[in-house]
């Protein structure tokens, strides 16, 4: 009994994670191979499971035989008896062992999100989501109608609060079963629209500043027009604004409406609806027919060297309503995926890919299509398909995040850096003071971004900006240190996605290196030598 016990344990394990898969509890985000187990059910189904196992030896003895002839009658009862008895028992014991199993596997798929509220909105309903540096969302929606209907784009301003305010920024009339494209927030806060009507119109991206007032310097008067490609989903990185193009590419344009260059054509067919881009790997990634592509192995600066490769084979029919978001925070993508009923969750590093499930009792996202976190980890808003609303989901448990400052508003204004001790040069605190500074003195600048909320910064401090460090530096650069914590918008500025970080500017203020997370005094100093 025992190795066949074990079996179905193991069996269990291999099993139930797929169940899950298909049949997710409305809770079930994710698995994760944590062994916090939930100690109550396992104990009271190891007891139980000793009690039954214990009732296949029972003998049953009658009242007053006590004696020999007693005894003897016991054992002839279980002799022709208990055959059917030990069947009965070792049934009920695979059954509370299969059930031991089962909380076991639920103990491991430990819920990470779970539904909070609902933000309506005044749009039949939500579809692609992007965020500001200030917290607010802004969300398109998309014509399901058999008939032409105007679409409307909202800001959802201060989303965390209770009661968010809710103004429309922009409305058109689209054709039935067509919408916006794409949303997406620059670094300064500007906000791009994309809007598709598909191949018998021009497609368009409208730019709005972020006094939500057209940009009429964009393009031709605010829009940047095309009839050549079909300019869908949308991302933004600093002040540059990726569009995926028709079909499986996408070109790359600045702030002001300039087009930089297209990526070259893919060697299968990829409906590519939306892109999420990584700025640590320079990677970008897209999603087709629940599917997931990745453009990689070029950069921004050399767009002829991507190429586009199949990470999640598709499994459904091309259709607008597909979506990809990344969080920086978590290192994960999360894209629609209808098929498995849902908005799958991808993770760039450590974990196992999971399933925010479609809410079928109405507390949550009806049809998950895209998604945005809030900026400290708390949130994620969820856009839904089927209902005028986006829904805002709770995390729960630990937040495993990665070294990542976590915007706070500071108790007290924020003041100049403080001086390392012994050190000869002190840090200044204000980036337009560092690049006077390097201008007037022909210097480049060093600056290192830091918060007081991660530890790993301050092992930093002690050990790469030493004292001798930076001693024997001096005054070869400008020392330049930024609290993101007291101004989160540096990460968006410089493209940070987390501290420490260390960024080397020339003394025209212009990027020459970049290290993230990891870096020594050797590199630093190499780098330093190399900047003209």
């Amino acid at each position: 009994m025992l190795y066949q016990s074990c079996f179905l344990l193991i069996l269990g394990f291999l099993i139930f994670p797929n169940f899950c898969e298909v049949f997710p509890p409305r809770k079930f985000v994710r698995s994760q191979r944590s062994f916090r187990l939930t100690l109550f059910p396992v104990v009271f189904f190891c007891v139980l499971a000793k009690v039954v196992s214990a009732g296949s030896r029972e003998i049953i003895r009658r009242p007053g035989n006590e004696g020999k002839h007693g005894r003897s009658e016991i054992r002839s009862r279980s002799q022709t008896g208990g055959t059917q008895k030990m069947k009965t028992s070792q049934l009920l014991y695979h059954v509370i062992i299969s059930l031991l199993m089962l909380s076991l596997n639920l103990a491991l798929a430990a819920s990470q999100w779970e539904f909070d509220r609902s933000i309506i909105l005044p749009v039949p309903n939500s579809l692609f989501l992007a965020r500001d540096s200030r917290g607010n969302i802004y969300a398109t929606s998309f014509n399901a109608r058999e008939v032409a209907a105007p679409v409307p784009a909202v800001q959802i301003k201060n989303p965390d609060e209770p009661k968010p305010k809710i103004k429309i920024i922009d409305e058109f009339v689209a054709p039935a079963q067509r919408g916006y494209a794409g949303v997406a927030v620059d670094s300064a806060d500007n906000i791009y629209l994309s809007v598709d009507m598909g191949d018998r119109y021009p497609s368009y991206i409208k730019k709005y500043l972020p006094t939500l007032q057209p940009d009429r310097t964009f393009g031709n008067q605010g829009v940047l027009a095309s009839d050549k490609v079909r300019i869908l989903g949308l991302t933004a990185h600093r002040h540059y604004i990726l569009a995926a193009v028709s079909w499986g590419r996408f070109c790359v344009i600045d702030s002001r409406g300039n087009f930089l260059g297209i990526t070259p054509s893919a060697p299968f067919t990829a409906y590519i609806r939306d892109l999420a881009y990584v700025p640590e790997t320079g990677n970008v990634y897209g999603t087709d027919r629940d599917g997931l592509f990745v453009f990689s192995g070029g950069s921004l600066a050399k767009l002829e060297d991507y190429s586009l490769h199949e990470v999640v084979k598709p499994k459904n029919i091309p259709r607008a309503g597909n979506a990809i978001y990344y969080s920086s925070l978590t290192n994960e993508l999360f894209y629609t995926d209808q098929t498995a009923g849902g908005l799958a969750i991808y993770p760039l590093g450590k974990g196992e890919p999971g399933l925010i499930p479609t809410a079928f009792d109405g507390k949550g996202a009806l049809q998950p299509a895209d998604a945005v976190m809030s900026t400290d980890g708390r949130y994620l808003y969820i856009s839904d398909l089927k209902a005028p609303q986006v829904a805002r989901y709770r995390r729960v448990g630990q937040m495993d995040v990665r070294e990542l400052a976590t915007p706070v508003t500071p108790s007290v204004p924020p003041t100049a850096a403080p001086k390392t001790k012994g050190a000869s040069v002190p840090w200044l605190s204000s980036l337009d003071e560092a690049m006077k500074t390097a201008r007037e003195e022909n210097k480049p600048i060093l600056a290192y971004l830091f918060s007081p909320l991660v530890p790993r910064c301050g092992e930093v401090e002690s050990t790469v900006f030493s004292d001798e460090f930076r001693t024997r530096l001096g005054n070869k650069v400008v020392w330049l240190k930024l609290d993101v914590a007291s101004d989160p918008r540096i990460l968006t500025q410089f493209g940070i996605y987390k501290v420490p970080a260390v960024l080397l500017l020339s003394a025209k203020g212009e990027e020459q290196r970049k290290f993230i997370g990891q870096f020594t005094q050797e590199q630093i100093e190499s780098a330093i030598s190399g900047i003209k």
